[in-house]
C-alpha cells in the first residue's frame, strides 16, 4: 500500500532559501514626505532630484533627460495604497530579459514564497514612494536573477496600476545589511546567494531598479497580466508536481523529523531544462520528494524493516525496468568498508543503526535531469558518519508519468579517513 506522504512544507522549507518577515535586512528610512521640517516646497525639490536620477540611472550614453524612448522625462503620480491580506495576490512581476512572469503575493512567509514572489510587507508597495522589496526563492523564480542585464526593464502591476522599473545594479550583501528608502518608487529584487543554494545562506543577492514610468498595454500583454489579476489567492502551480512513492507505514511525524534533520546543499541541472521549468515551483517539489524518499529509506534501515525495503526494491524495479534481489535483513553491516547497495541483497552500513547515531558531514546536493519541461531523473549525493566512519551516499530516483518518484538505487561507499 502506497501513499503520497507529503509532509508539512513548513517543516522542510529551509530548502530554496527563503526570507520570512523583515529580519533579513535593516531599513534605513528616509522620511522625505513632510517629516522633520519637510514642507511642500522641499518635497517637490526632493522629487525633482529623484526623478532626474531615476530617468538616467542604468542608461550610459542616453539623453540625461530621457526616461522614455521619446526622450521625455517620466512623470509620476503616487499610486494609492492597497489593502491586501497576507497571502493574497497583489499582482505580478514581468522580467522580459529572462522571459519570466511571476505571481506577486503580499508577504514573504514560507507558503507565500512556495507559490510566488512575495512583497515584503514593511516596504513600499509598487508605484508608491519608497523602496519596494520583492523576495523569491533562488532555487525557483529567481534562479537566474544574476542574468538580468542593467538597463532592462521590470514590469510590475497591481490593482493600483502598472509600472516599469529600470535595472540599475546588482550586488551581493550580507544578511542584515542596511537598505535605504528612496523618494521616488524604486524596486529591489532579493534572493539568497549563491543562487543554486538549497538552504538559508548568510548572503543575499540584490537587483536594484529605479522607476521608469508607467507600463504600456503592450507590456502587460507580453507579461500575460490578464492571467494574474490582482486580488484573490494564487495557487501553488507545480508545487505538487512530484511526490515520493512511500510505503504507507513510513509516512507520518517520524518521517517529518528525519526530513527536517537533513541538511541541504545545492541544486544542479543536467539535460536541457526549459527556463519555465527552472523558474517555477517544480524544482523544489522534486527536491522535496527526494528528501522524503531518503528519510523513509534511512528509517527503514534503522528499524530493520525488511517489508518496507522490499517495497522500495519493487518500486525501483518499476522505475528502472531492472529486477533486483530482495534487500537482506538481519545482522548490522556498520563495520564494513566497501560499497553497499541499499536496493540489493547486501546490507548497508546503516542497518539497525539508531537515527540518533547518524550525523551528516555533507549536505544533500541534488541534480535534476530535465529535458524541456519533462523531469526524467532525480539524483542526490550526501555524506554521513556512522560509528566513526564516513560514508558517501548516492541516490537515484526515477519519475513516473504521474509525478511519483521512486528509488532506482541507493549506493553507500566508505570514504578514506
Amino acid at each position: 500500500m502506497w501513499c503520497r506522504g507529503l509532509t508539512n512544507r513548513v517543516a522542510w522549507l529551509g530548502m530554496g532559501c527563503m526570507l520570512a518577515g523583515v529580519g533579513w535586512l535593516t531599513w534605513t528610512w528616509v522620511p522625505w514626505w513632510g517629516a522633520h521640517g519637510f514642507g511642500p516646497r522641499l518635497v517637490r525639490q526632493a522629487l525633482s532630484v529623484a526623478a532626474d536620477s531615476a530617468a538616467t540611472a542604468g542608461r550610459p550614453g542616453a539623453d540625461r533627460r530621457a526616461g522614455s524612448a521619446a526622450g521625455v522625462e517620466p512623470q509620476w503620480t503616487a499610486a494609492p495604497g492597497l489593502s491586501v491580506a497576507t497571502g493574497q495576490l497583489l499582482g505580478g512581476l514581468y522580467l522580459p530579459a529572462l522571459h519570466l512572469t511571476v505571481p506577486l503575493v503580499e508577504g514573504t512567509d514560507s507558503d507565500n514564497l512556495w507559490a510566488a514572489a512575495g512583497h515584503l510587507t514593511a516596504s513600499a508597495q509598487p508605484g508608491q514612494p519608497g523602496t519596494c522589496v520583492v523576495a523569491a526563492h533562488n532555487a525557483t523564480w529567481f534562479r537566474h536573477l544574476d542574468e538580468l542585464p542593467v538597463g532592462t526593464d521590470v514590469v510590475v502591476w497591481t490593482a493600483a496600476g502598472a509600472w516599469r522599473y529600470r535595472v540599475s545594479g546588482h550586488q551581493v550583501v550580507t544578511a542584515g545589511s542596511p537598505l535605504s528608502n528612496t523618494a521616488l518608487p524604486s524596486l529591489v529584487l532579493e534572493t539568497c546567494y549563491p543562487l543554486n543554494a538549497l538552504s538559508l545562506t548568510p548572503n543575499r543577492y540584490l537587483v536594484t531598479a529605479v522607476w521608469a514610468g508607467p507600463a504600456s498595454p503592450a507590456d502587460l500583454t507580453a507579461a500575460g497580466a490578464s492571467q494574474l489579476p490582482p486580488g484573490g489567492w494564487v495557487s501553488s502551480a507545480g508545487a505538487d508536481a512530484y511526490y515520493a512513492q512511500l510505503p504507507a507505514t513510513l509516512a507520518g511525524p517520524s518521517l517529518t523529523a528525519v526530513v527536517s534533520s537533513l541538511p541541504l546543499a545545492a541544486l544542479h541541472y543536467a539535460g536541457q531544462p526549459a527556463a519555465g521549468f527552472e523558474q517555477s515551483a517544480r524544482p523544489l517539489a522534486a527536491v522535496h520528494a527526494l528528501t522524503q524518499l531518503w528519510a523513509a529509506w534511512l528509517q527503514a534501515n534503522s528499524q530493520r524493516d525488511t517489508t518496507a525495503l522490499a517495497a522500495f526494491s519493487r518500486a525501483g524495479q518499476g522505475a528502472s525496468g531492472n529486477a533486483g534481489p530482495e534487500p537482506a535483513g538481519g545482522s548490522s553491516a556498520a563495520g564494513q568498508t566497501g560499497a553497499a547497495s541499499g536496493m540489493g541483497s547486501t546490507p548497508t552500513p546503516l542497518w539497525g543503526v539508531p537515527l540518533s547515531q547518524v550525523t551528516y558531514t555533507q549536505g544533500l546536493t541534488v541534480t535534476l535531469t530535465v529535458n524541456g519541461h519533462q523531469l526524467q531523473q532525480v539524483a542526490g549525493e550526501l555524506a554521513l558518519r556512522v560509528h566513526g566512519q564516513v560514508w558517501r551516499v548516492l541516490l537515484t530516483a526515477g519519475v513516473a508519468a504521474d509525478g511519483a518518484l521512486s528509488f532506482k538505487n541507493v549506493t553507500v561507499t566508505a570514504l578514506p579517513g
